[in-house]
């Protein structure tokens, strides 16, 4: 059920803000999972589509359509945070990643999840969530930038509550 920016009582958005970057260093170990979870397979980019698209095809439900419009837009807001460190960092926000060879592998809409049934959907998206927040905390335990490591931290709260948000939903339908 939706009320006031809330579904099933639970807040679509964490309100807290984002900790400001003073601090840009980085190493180009930190800097490869960075750009991964920028831009690669399980990334902020392809969760912005996946969700959209997900978003395009409920439109007609209006709970389903909103949260994944929710979430999408916060996803965004990640992926604008890490653009803007990884630019700030004297480095380019390529889309792609390296991949386990070590070669750069361009994004593509491959990496889209286009499973049918939304309890299949949301099942998807919840792993995606828990693989993301999992690199997150590999990127917070080999970093030695404080405020990157805050930075991820809030970020980490944004993808818990994600998983809150699809478990009530998927909780409602079955």
């Amino acid at each position: 059920m939706i009320e006031n920016n809330m579904i099933n009582g639970i807040s679509l958005v964490v309100d807290l803000p984002y900790p400001k970057i003073n601090n840009y260093e980085i190493d180009e170990n930190t800097l490869n999972k960075i750009r991964s979870i920028f831009s690669g397979i399980k990334s902020e980019l392809t969760c912005i589509l996946n969700y959209s698209y997900i978003a395009s095809l409920y439109n007609k439900n209006e709970e389903i359509h909103r949260l994944y419009e929710a979430i999408s837009i916060t996803e965004m807001k990640h992926y604008s945070l890490l653009s803007d460190f990884i630019t700030n960092s004297k480095n380019k926000p390529c889309i792609g990643f390296k991949n386990n060879s070590g070669n750069f592998e361009p994004w593509n809409s491959s990496f889209i999840n286009y499973e049918q049934g939304l309890i299949k959907i949301i099942n998807n998206n919840i792993e995606t969530e828990l693989d993301t927040i999992k690199k997150y905390r590999d990127i917070i335990s080999s970093s030695k930038n404080n405020d990157l490591n805050k930075l991820i931290g809030r970020i980490i709260l944004d993808e818990e509550r994600h998983i809150e948000l699809l478990s009530s939903v998927k909780r409602n339908l079955i």
